[in-house]
């Protein structure tokens, strides 16, 4: 969608610029200017369209052009059959039709049309512009020169009646732009033109005719289109390069309710009636319905056009679009994948450092709870006790005969000992225990079991070398001794 548009209009010896920009809901007119052109109907030169944009601060890039070398003629067809067709197609048709009323061929042409009024007998008439080809190709090489773009070229006949409609309040009037060569009039309701008329009479056959130079076929033929459009009661709205000029307004009243000139509101002043078929130009250009873009001939394809030309690609595009769908689909699924292994390589190795941690704290646990037992154990006294179970163990010891041997000894508490141990005889046991009660410490020392085993052993005389048995009887035994308090 286009925001802004610059309108050029070649109009003779002149040539008028107006940058036109979209606002919420309106058009705002800019920066306009008007220049004397180097050679009066010459083809618009690469150094005028550098100097419009030289001196229209914030030129827009995109540039229509409204000039009378852009012929237009009405046709008449089928309604019917024009409803069928597409917009291509009845660009083709009108070409074609159109070409006999013509003076320039229809297939070196630029071709754009605008559906006029359907008549009661059901015929469609049509309104046909035409532009060379060769003539627009030299307009593009000049805009492209200054850094513009080239849209459309537009007959100034379809472009006053825009600018009438949108800036002059009347719901219905009759624009009339007098132009330097001909006399141009437009029937205008709602906005929108419904028909078109060019009178042969330029600005100067209309001043002769004010300086008392009467033209009685000027007259005759302004009345004849106001008469054929019941003009009468309608008011006029005067546009073009003798808009201003004195006596013209007197001039147009005697045919209608009144006249005057057309106000262009202008973001730096009122811009002059002198400009509307380029304002409308513009107009045309930015409103967003394309029908009133179709009058103006131009090279732009189509996006239909585009479509059926290169449907054959679309497959293509549709097959890349897959594929690119896909690989990127693969490429996101492997960087996912990648990053998932990264993180799960970062977990395993926090895990691996956890469980080293949970180890080395578990160690330290281990060491915390032994040394609070030695704390513990110095704390009540260990020291005492280690000394008694040295003594106890000592004496023990002393009192033990040569073939009894002590297996286990430990505490039971409360001075109370339980000794375990094996001899071979029974009479060594009762030796150990009477020993013991004569201890000075010992309360009292009690057997508590007498167990006999047999142990056979396997032996190897040196002298024989003969493997013998021999048999053993081991007495094991289990004593509680009880040390007196204070012992």
């Amino acid at each position: 969608m286009l925001l802004s548009v610059l309108a050029l209009e070649l109009d003779g010896p002149v040539l008028r610029a107006v940058a036109v920009r979209r606002a919420f809901r309106s058009f705002v007119v800019g920066e306009h200017l008007e220049a004397a052109r180097p050679e009066e109907g010459a083809p618009l030169a690469p150094e005028e369209a550098r100097m419009v944009a030289a001196k229209i601060p914030g030129c827009p890039r995109d540039v229509v052009v409204v000039t009378p070398e852009v012929e237009m003629v009405e046709v008449v067809m089928d309604a019917r059959r024009v409803r069928k067709m597409s917009p291509e197609q009845l660009r083709e048709a009108v070409r074609w039709e159109a070409e006999p009323y013509c003076t320039l061929p229809a297939a070196e042409c630029l071709v754009g049309y605008e559906l006029g009024l359907e008549t009661w007998e059901g015929q469609q008439a049509i309104w046909v512009t035409m532009f060379p080809r060769a003539d627009y190709q030299a307009l593009k090489r000049a805009l492209s020169g200054a850094g513009l773009r080239l849209r459309r070229v537009y007959p100034p006949d379809v472009c006053f009646g825009a600018a009438a409609g949108r800036w002059d309040p009347a719901p219905e009037k009759i624009a009339v732009d007098v132009g330097l060569k001909a006399i141009r009039l437009t029937l205008v309701a709602d906005g929108e033109s419904c028909s078109y008329r060019v009178l042969p009479y330029g600005l100067e056959a209309l001043r002769l005719h004010l300086d008392g130079l009467p033209d009685e076929g000027l007259t005759s033929a302004l009345a004849e289109v106001f008469e054929a459009w019941e003009g009468r009661g309608l008011k006029v709205v005067l546009t073009g390069a003798g808009a201003g000029e004195a006596g013209v307004a007197d001039f147009f009243r005697q045919f209608c309710a009144g006249a005057a000139p057309l106000t262009i509101p202008a973001k730096s002043g009122a811009a002059s009636a002198a400009f509307a078929s380029a304002a409308g130009a513009a107009l045309r250009e930015l409103y967003l319905s394309g029908k009133w873009k179709t009058v103006g001939p131009t090279d732009a394809v189509s996006a239909l056009r585009l479509f059926r030309e290169r449907i054959y690609l679309y497959p293509l595009l549709a097959s890349a679009a897959i594929i690119a769908f896909f690989l990127g689909h693969w490429l996101w699924l492997a960087h996912q994948t990648g990053v998932a292994e990264k993180q799960a390589a970062a977990l395993k190795e926090e895990r691996e450092t956890l469980s080293k941690l949970k180890n080395e704290s578990e160690e330290l646990e281990k060491k915390c709870r032994l040394l609070q037992t030695q704390l513990d154990f110095l704390s009540r006294g260990g020291s005492a006790e280690l000394a008694s179970a040295v003594d106890f163990w000592a004496a023990l010891g002393a009192a033990a005969p040569p073939d009894l041997a002590l297996k286990e000894v430990k505490p039971g508490g409360g001075g109370l000992w339980l000794v375990a141990g094996e001899s071979g005889s029974v009479k060594s046991i009762r030796a150990f225990v009477l020993a013991l009660q004569q201890e000075v410490w010992c309360n009292y020392a009690r057997i508590e079991s007498i167990g006999r085993t047999e142990k056979t052993e396997k032996t190897s005389s040196p002298e024989t070398g003969r493997e013998e048995e021999r048999k053993e009887v081991v007495f094991s035994f289990s004593l509680r001794v009880a040390v007196k308090e204070g012992a």
